[in-house]
């Protein structure tokens, strides 16, 4: 198997095995976590410059965070705590899910 570099994101590296594996896992990859903190600060009426400020940078970045669908732990724990709001807990639903589903 050949390793393929996909790139840095965030704080961190996405290296998967083979073609066919980044193909199994974006099908599988229902959870969009940008989606579900831009839906959550809209809910709050927060601004994504407010979210900026709080975050300490640009609110292009902030705009970037909401175009992924995966976070760096460490910055998905600053937005959590910052929001008032557990978003690891989507995590944990969509993983038992995946685990459920994939022992039928």
């Amino acid at each position: 198997m050949q390793l393929l570099f996909l790139g840095r994101i965030g704080e961190y590296l996405h290296v998967y095995f083979s073609k066919s594996n980044i193909y199994n896992m974006q099908q599988q990859h229902r959870l969009h976590i940008g989606n579900l903190i831009r839906e959550r600060l809209k809910e709050e009426r927060r601004s994504v410059v407010w979210l900026a400020q709080e975050l300490g940078c640009h609110r292009t970045n902030v705009y970037n965070i909401f175009d992924k669908n995966s976070l760096d732990t460490n910055i998905l724990r600053r937005i959590s705590i910052i929001m008032h709001h557990n978003f690891f807990d989507y995590l944990q639903e969509d993983t038992q899910k995946q685990i459920e589903g994939s022992n039928g």
